[in-house]
């Protein structure tokens, strides 16, 4: 499984990515509120870096599943067999949930 099927699998198949766009929207939207007038930023300026957000927390996810395990993991089905077992969606969600950006 490559990066981008992981995070497709990822965004599909867990709740943690409703819940951290959430979250780090309300985060960019009330840092954007306290800058001044004139270093506002527009909304897709905000929605880039929510999704950067998030791109680097599955990439994170992603390293750390390939370094466990990942190389000796080589098709998709074992992939998604090795994240079940380890109970990796469930772990993530809850990790997610507990989330507080400062």
């Amino acid at each position: 499984m490559n990066y981008l099927e992981f995070k497709d699998y990822i965004e599909m198949n867990s709740k943690a990515y409703k819940v951290f766009i959430t979250k780090a929207a309300k985060y960019q939207i009330d840092k954007n509120d306290k800058r001044s007038k004139y270093k506002k930023w527009r909304v897709e300026q905000i929605n880039s870096k929510i999704y950067f957000m998030w791109n680097n927390v599955i990439a994170k996810l992603y390293n750390d599943v390939f370094e466990s395990r990942g190389r000796k993991v080589r098709t998709y089905k074992e992939w998604v067999n090795y994240l079940d077992k380890k109970k990796t969606i469930k772990r993530f969600d809850k990790s997610i949930s507990k989330l507080k950006f400062r």
